[in-house]
């Protein structure tokens, strides 16, 4: 779809077409329903923090005025970034449309429960390019990786069901033997280890 750049974090990225996690595995993926690099309304692009090359593990370290470049097929583009925040669960979803150009960059955010997101917003500099393509909407859900649950809208992850079923059969163990220590050295780096893949958009 394009080319990122980000001077502050020597980022220079492909970006591919599409979120879902197969998409991500492939690098930065501009979201379905969202603007085309370089015209009116949001642009989004949601990346891996962890896993995959970390693409995005340096978004929540970006400063107000510092500078992303998009080459894409209508052109190079210029953007600032304006503002860099933690979104959680009931604040303002930073993915929808929007009146102005802008270029929305969002990943996970440091924690094991994948509910909040680090999104960097930048305003575009440069000259918007005509768009003569389909309506820009909402994403679809299903697309939405970063909405809250990393994988979007499908509740039957395997690395879900795996950490559920690990922190139940560690607790059955705990109860069942009387030294912990054992168990604790056994499970606990498996489990993080898990949540840790879990935690990844």
């Amino acid at each position: 779809m394009a080319i990122l750049q980000i001077p502050a974090l020597h980022l220079q990225q492909v970006v591919v077409a599409g979120t879902s996690a197969p998409d991500l595995a492939l690098g930065p993926g501009l979201m379905p329903g969202s603007a085309p690099p370089g015209v009116l309304g949001n642009t989004v692009i949601a990346g891996r923090r962890l896993l995959y090359g970390q693409p995005f593990a340096g978004i929540g370290g970006l400063h107000r005025g510092d500078m992303v470049r998009i080459v894409g097929g209508l052109g190079v583009f210029t953007y600032r970034v304006i503002s860099t925040r933690v979104v959680r669960p009931g604040q303002a979803d930073p993915v929808v449309p929007t009146a102005d150009a802008r270029l929305t960059l969002v990943t996970s955010d440091e924690s094991l429960t994948p509910t909040d997101r680090v999104v960097a917003v930048a305003a575009m500099v440069s000259k918007p390019a005509r768009y003569q393509g389909g309506a820009i909407g909402i994403p679809p859900a299903s697309q939405r990786a970063l909405s809250g649950d990393h994988r979007g809208s499908d509740s039957h992850d395997p690395l879900g069901i795996v950490l559920v079923a690990g922190v139940i059969f560690t607790i059955v163990l705990y109860q069942r033997w009387r030294r912990p220590w054992p168990i604790y050295l056994m499970t606990t780096p498996v489990l993080l280890a898990v949540a840790v893949l879990c935690s990844d958009p």
